[in-house]
C-alpha cells in the first residue's frame, strides 16, 4: 500500500492532489454526481477531476470489516498504459488519504 495523494473535505467534496513516479495531479476534486446524472446503480457516486478536466470516476464503498465507508477512485488517461484503481480514505486525523495498492492475481 502506498499514499498516492491527501485531500480535504470541502462539504460534499475533496480537493486534492495525486502524485506517483509517473503521474502528477494537481487541482484533483472528487465531486458527487446528482442521482439524476447516474445511468444506473452501478454508475459512479462521484466524478474526478483535474483542472476542469474529467480524469476518473469514484464508487461509494463500506469496509468488510469495521463498516468504514470510503471512496473507490478509479482515473485513466490515454497517456497511462491501464487505469490507476486507489481507495480515498479518511485517517484518524481528519485528512482523506488516497491509497494505492497492487492487485493480487489468483
Amino acid at each position: 500500500m502506498a499514499i498516492i495523494g491527501q485531500f480535504t473535505k470541502n462539504e460534499d467534496s475533496y480537493e486534492g492532489r495525486i502524485k506517483t513516479l509517473q503521474v502528477e495531479l494537481k487541482d484533483v476534486k472528487v465531486t458527487p454526481l446528482s442521482e439524476g446524472a447516474k445511468a444506473s446503480s452501478k454508475s459512479p457516486d462521484f466524478e474526478v477531476t483535474s483542472k476542469d478536466i474529467t480524469v476518473g470516476a469514484g464508487w461509494k464503498q463500506t469496509a468488510k470489516v469495521g463498516g468504514k465507508e470510503y471512496i473507490r477512485v478509479s482515473i485513466d488517461d490515454p497517456s497511462m498504459e491501464k487505469p490507476l484503481y486507489a481507495s480515498l480514505i479518511e485517517d484518524s486525523s481528519g485528512i482523506f488519504n488516497m491509497i494505492w495498492s497492487r492487485s493480487r492475481k489468483s
